[in-house]
């Protein structure tokens, strides 16, 4: 069946048709004359008026440009904090289980002189079976040692390699290095609105215009900085394509029938000089009304599409965006939390900035963990399971410190029988029980995770990849 289809454009009265042979791709071809329709019905009636809101947008990319840089520096620096101060929490922690191993072996060597001086009795053979558990479990303790000396040093080396990372040239920031940021921030967001609003009529033309311009700065610029992979990789990553808003089609819509209703009337015979000059004046009042609102509403659609875009900063950048005008009235902060449904607060936001050094911490020992087993080889998968059982340990001691609760007992209860403060009959009684277990909850039941610290941010990078450096970074990751 053959379906004729006409369209007539905006700018003339001339009909164009196109015969469809299978009636089947008719959705299709509509759908896709509509928005060329639309586009050229957009960009013909109304130029002018898309050339300016491209000009306040290419304006806006620069000032967001500005905020997205600082968001960028500020996390960094945030983030640098968390990792120095999960080397404060990991290391004294580790310290601490040490003391705690040795009191306890001190304890269990205690109980074995006097299980070897006892005065032999019809249990005797029961003393022999308790003085053999004393002994294991004083291997355990002694191994236990080894393997926290062991996860000390690696942790030592760790900050020691991080500590360079952070402070080497091409993580420091000066006047150079701050105003390269500020140009790729610039192109990647005037690049998204281009991707996103040229091709729905919008003249593209001065955001390209100064896309090329600062393509030019580039080259100079990165000339004077230090050169960073990451920093290179991340500046040849881009943002997404700028979506237009149903509030802001609405209000382009708004204006094209403006236009065209005036346009009409104007037209129409017998009015007088003042009648035209009162429609004029009326018309020219409410379009530069719907501009203020239609760059009002670009303004905080970009500010959210610029939030929305990055993995790093989301949360400082929420509150640096409060500069920006929001069209119903009140600060950016606000209606961007209303419209995100207070989710997630921000976009990769950090819940608990004063716990992220434990946190980090945990992971950070896990990762330490990870490199000793490696360290430990097949065949002795006793010490593998000591291992695991002393990093779950220290990670629970540090989720008690988070929770406000006694570290020590948490560290008591995941590492040894807590012989210390117990009788003599408490104590052979814990011993003839099992050794610790590994205390899974604490790599797996949280809410708040390593992935909330580690971020896109190509100014921590270097730095989380040593802290992660050894293990399975993406598992440690996920599960912390």
């Amino acid at each position: 069946m053959k379906i004729k289809v006409d369209h007539v454009t905006n700018s003339s009265s001339e009909v164009f048709a196109v015969v469809v042979q299978d009636s089947l791709v008719v959705g299709t071809l509509v759908a896709g004359m509509t928005a060329l329709f639309n586009a050229h019905r957009l960009q013909f009636s109304h130029s002018d008026l898309t050339f300016s809101q491209m000009e306040d947008m290419n304006q806006a990319s620069a000032e967001y440009a500005k905020l997205l840089s600082q968001a960028m520096i500020d996390e960094a620096k945030q983030q640098q904090t968390s990792i120095n101060a999960a080397f404060d929490q990991a290391i004294p922690m580790i310290e601490e289980t040490q003391r705690r191993l040795s009191e306890e072996r001190r304890v269990v060597e205690q109980l074995m002189e006097k299980l070897k001086s006892a005065t032999p009795s019809s249990s005797t053979s029961d003393q022999q079976l308790l003085f053999q558990q004393a002994t294991d479990y004083d291997t355990y303790l002694t191994s236990q040692l080894k393997q926290s000396s062991a996860l000390k040093d690696v942790i030592l080396e760790k900050q020691s390699a991080v500590q360079n990372a952070l402070t080497a040239p091409e993580n420091a920031i000066d006047a150079s290095k701050r105003a390269w940021l500020d140009l790729q921030h610039e192109k990647k967001l005037l690049q998204s609105v281009a991707d996103g609003h040229g091709p729905l009529g919008y003249d593209s033309t001065p955001t390209l215009e100064r896309i090329q311009e600062l393509n030019a700065k580039d080259d100079e610029l990165f000339k004077l900085i230090a050169k960073s992979d990451t920093l290179t990789l991340w500046a040849n990553r881009p943002f997404p394509a700028k979506t237009i808003s149903e509030q802001a089609k609405t209000l382009q819509a708004q204006l094209v029938s403006r236009k065209e209703t005036y346009a009409k009337a104007i037209k129409a015979k017998g009015l007088s000089a003042a009648q035209k000059a009162d429609l004029k004046a009326h018309y020219e009042a409410d379009v530069a009304q719907l501009q203020i609102e239609l760059k009002q509403q670009n303004r905080y659609d970009l500010a959210t599409h610029t939030v929305d875009s990055v993995t790093y900063g989301a949360d400082t950048l929420v509150d640096l965006m409060s500069v920006v005008e929001v069209p119903f009235g009140g600060l950016f902060k606000t209606a961007y939390l209303a419209a995100k449904a207070m989710a997630t607060q921000s976009k990769g936001g950090l819940q608990d900035r004063r716990h992220a050094g434990q946190y980090l911490a945990k992971g950070l020992i896990a990762a330490a963990g990870e490199v000793v087993k490696g360290t430990i080889g097949v065949g002795q998968p006793q010490l593998i399971q000591a291992t695991t059982v002393l990093t779950s340990g220290l990670q629970g001691g540090l989720e008690a410190s988070i929770q406000g609760q006694s570290v020590g007992d948490a560290l008591g209860k995941a590492l040894t029988k807590s012989l210390i403060d117990t009788s003599v009959t408490n104590q052979l009684t814990q011993l003839s029980t099992s050794l610790p277990e590994p205390k899974d909850k604490y790599l797996k039941d949280e809410t708040y995770g390593i992935k909330d610290l580690v971020s896109d941010n190509p100014m921590t990078q270097s730095a989380f990849s040593i802290l992660f450096d050894g293990a399975d970074v993406e598992t440690v990751k996920a599960g912390l």
